[in-house]
């Protein structure tokens, strides 16, 4: 007989059995731990980022619509991307992170959409379009103000829509953003992008503190090419508009579409 031989499975027998023994073991502390009322989901934390003004969304809401029956469900067993899932079905919302903090916390981050402009959909109605050319909500649900409307584009032509949105940007982000406030953001097949804009009659007053009544009105010729030198025009066109609202010169057009000219056409001639 082969003692070795014998010990051998002797021993691997043992550890086979220890093993399954072990397994057994915790697969039961699973299953207590998951109908233990100490691992029943009783809190939700929710951190978000700042809300566009005027959308009420609370953390009450974004709880409401999880619809986890607190004190009813393990943390185990909770499923999250259902959860994710129930949550992104609002515009709103642009992405959702969540995490399981034992024993019985659920944490839930939230990012907003911002919207950067309006659009006109197909049948008419208004919209918000993001940074990221996403079109969503309706426009009048919550009272975002002072927003552009982009109009004169096919909403299937998303690389013209996202040249109107980067047009939008660049021209808040610049100097232009506190001299000029932009009304429309029109697409033209024979001009390219004509902007409607209103800058103060006034030297040295805000473009935010002016009444609708006392602001020049003026249209602005961007032209087809917007991919190529926009930020240097728009930087042209801010020197252009500082100057004419300090001194309180009323202009019907800018064209900034000739080269890198600017021309003007004022109310008496150009």
């Amino acid at each position: 007989m082969d003692v070795n031989g014998y010990n051998s499975k002797v021993r691997k027998f043992l550890v086979t059995s220890l093993l399954v023994a072990s397994l057994g073991i915790l697969g039961f502390g699973m299953v207590g731990a998951m109908k233990s009322e100490a691992f029943l989901v009783r809190n939700i934390e929710v951190k978000s980022t700042k809300s566009p003004p005027g959308l009420l969304m609370g953390q009450s809401d974004i709880i409401h619509m999880t619809a986890i029956p607190l004190g009813r469900v393990s943390l185990f067993t909770l499923d999250l991307r259902t959860i994710e899932n129930r949550l992104l079905q609002n515009e709103w919302i642009q992405s959702v992170r969540l995490e399981k903090k034992f024993a019985n916390t659920l944490l839930i981050s939230v990012t907003y959409r911002n919207p950067i402009a309006l659009i006109q959909k197909s049948k008419g109605e208004l919209a918000y379009v993001d940074s990221e050319g996403q079109i969503f909500g309706s426009a009048g649900s919550i009272g975002v103000s002072d927003l552009p409307l982009i109009s004169g584009i096919n909403l299937e032509n998303t690389d013209r829509l996202k040249k109107a949105i980067e047009l939008a940007k660049l021209w808040e982000d610049s100097k232009l953003g506190s001299v000029a406030l932009v009304s429309t953001i029109h697409w033209d097949p024979d001009r390219g992008f004509r902007m409607l804009v209103s800058y103060p009659r006034k030297k040295g007053q805000s473009i935010s503190a002016v009444e609708l009544d006392s602001r020049i009105r003026t249209f602005v010729d961007i032209g087809h090419e917007v991919d190529v030198g926009l930020e240097t025009k728009l930087v042209h066109i801010s020197d252009v508009i500082h100057y004419l609202s300090s001194n309180s010169i009323a202009v019907r057009q800018i064209w900034a579409d000739v080269g890198k000219k600017i021309v003007v056409k004022m109310v008496h001639g150009t």
